[in-house]
């Protein structure tokens, strides 16, 4: 953490920011978010909601392991009813 303190004075959150972020909208398939997710290499993608004029509003976020649970739930589910 000492070795930190000096950062402080010059490095801003700012410049680390992503230009062009990427995300999801909800009426996207979960295989276009969990395609996103992979090709990206994020463990998770914020989910945002169009707008009139090009804006986005952010609803929350869509994690990797949301979707996995999912599908392995949905794959249980299916399982049950072929037995």
């Amino acid at each position: 953490a000492e070795d930190l303190k000096h950062t402080k004075d010059f490095l801003v959150a700012e410049d680390l920011l992503t230009r062009k972020p990427y995300c999801v909208c909800e009426e996207d398939s979960l295989y276009e978010a969990m395609k996103a997710l992979s090709d990206l290499d994020f463990d998770k993608v914020p989910e945002a909601e169009k707008k009139a004029g090009g804006k986005f509003h952010l609803l929350g976020y869509l994690r990797h392991q949301d979707v996995l649970q999912y599908y392995y739930r949905l794959g249980l589910q299916q399982e049950t009813v072929l037995e």
